[in-house]
């Protein structure tokens, strides 16, 4: 398996595992880690995404270009869902 698919793969799970993060985090610290885990891991996203790019080019992957931009929609997708679970968290003091 190719370092770009490698990338790809660790940046799609997790997307998924990315709105889990400010929960857990509740759980174990306290309502006070909500949103300083929310940042952490809204951070890491976007970390994350942005490797996809230079991994494409040194992968000279072509077509691989619209997995980036599928997955960049996805890493959005998964950015606000993250926000709306931290937010709801925060909101209801959990």
């Amino acid at each position: 398996m190719a370092t770009f698919e490698r990338i790809t793969l660790l940046v799609f799970f997790y997307t998924l595992v990315a709105p889990a993060v400010p929960w857990l985090f509740a759980r174990r610290r306290g309502p006070g880690a909500i949103w300083a885990s929310t940042g952490a891991a809204l951070l890491l996203l976007v970390l994350l995404t942005a490797l996809l790019w230079p991994a494409c080019v040194a992968a000279n992957c072509g077509q691989g270009a619209i997995a980036v931009a599928l997955m960049w929609g996805v890493a959005a997708f998964s950015a606000m869902v993250t926000l709306m679970v931290g937010g709801l968290m925060a909101f209801f003091r959990m």
